[in-house]
């Protein structure tokens, strides 16, 4: 009966707190690394803000119309404090990649990679949607105009078009399929 109990309560609980002492340095590295992470994104994004504030995006994007597009859409911030929010979530996403990688977990490492190795499309991506979304509002009175209505959707839907290929989720999500090909 001691053998028994030995063999399926005693052995199994040692083995489990070997794994968890043994994680504990990997989990402690982890909190480090993102508490630190956290504190550096939110001093980028504070950073950023107010230099783009001193340098005067602001009054160079009000002079150029870009506020009054943003105002259309519904965005009720100033560009500089878009643009420091941008870069708060870039440091906290890197941070977050990094925190996880602390835990050398094969699984959270390839998807940390495949997470890094998509940002470039996506951003290409973005910048495509903010150049339609920009340009569909750009120009022109809208009563003297016979597309004035229809023109911002029409440049909205071709730059959505071709961002969509830039993003290249196929190809993003392939592995996680495996492999297979539609």
């Amino acid at each position: 009966m001691q053998d028994f109990v030995h063999t399926t309560l005693l052995e199994p609980l040692a083995t489990l707190g070997k794994t968890v002492v043994a994680l504990l340095p990997n989990v402690l590295a982890m909190l480090i690394i993102f508490s630190v992470g956290l504190g550096a994104a939110w001093a980028a994004g504070s950073l950023v803000e107010r230099v783009l504030r001193v340098i005067g995006l602001d009054h160079v994007c009000n002079r150029l119309g870009v506020n009054a597009t943003l105002a259309r859409g519904g965005v009720k911030t100033d560009p500089s404090r878009l643009v420091g929010r941008a870069a708060y979530w870039v440091v906290f996403l890197f941070a977050v990649v990094a925190a996880l990688g602390a835990l050398n977990l094969q699984p959270i490492n390839e998807f940390a990679h495949s997470v890094l190795a998509y940002l470039p499309h996506l951003l290409t991506a973005s910048l495509i949607l903010i150049a339609g979304y920009l340009l569909s509002y750009a120009g022109g009175e809208p009563d003297t105009e016979p597309w004035s209505g229809k023109r911002p959707w029409l440049i909205a839907r071709c730059s959505l078009r071709r961002s969509m290929p830039a993003c290249r989720l196929r190809e993003w999500w392939q592995p996680a399929r495996g492999g297979a090909s539609n």
